[in-house]
């Protein structure tokens, strides 16, 4: 039999615990599965942090219907897990929570999932969106 494929029982403080190292994997195998398809591309955007009304110019890397990737314009990224942001790009305001910091940006779940027209038409933009005009705007 395959030692991966064994269970063993683990006491941890008089608890007892049934587990395996594949369903381990597999459980994470799950978590990493997305709700929507990621659409890759490249809007420039700013993010308003709501605690602090501080702005982030930066780009969007990634788009699904429920969440973005989004790259700050700055040489670090602080870590602002839990902050709740307004994105901005070009004529959409989507209000959102970031969930994952890295070193490829900040993940943001949006709070209201994309309708498809609205969702169409965030996928039909160009590259060439003004941020100080947005800003100007709010």
């Amino acid at each position: 039999m395959n030692i991966l494929g064994r269970f063993s029982t683990s006491s941890i403080l008089g608890f007892r615990f049934n587990w395996s190292f594949s369903s381990l994997f597999q459980s994470r195998k799950k978590r990493l599965e997305r709700q929507h398809q990621r659409h890759s591309c490249y809007f420039l955007g700013t993010i308003k942090i709501q605690s602090n009304s501080t702005f982030l110019d930066g780009v969007i890397t990634d788009i699904s219907k429920s969440g973005l990737r989004f790259r700050p314009a700055k040489t670090y990224i602080l870590d602002r897990r839990g902050d709740q942001v307004m994105c901005i790009f070009s004529d959409f305001r989507l209000n959102g929570k970031i969930v994952s910091v890295g070193g490829n940006g900040y993940g943001i779940t949006i709070h209201e999932e994309i309708e498809g027209d609205n969702f169409e038409g965030i996928l039909a933009l160009n590259e060439k969106s003004n941020i100080s005009s947005i800003r100007s705007s709010i």
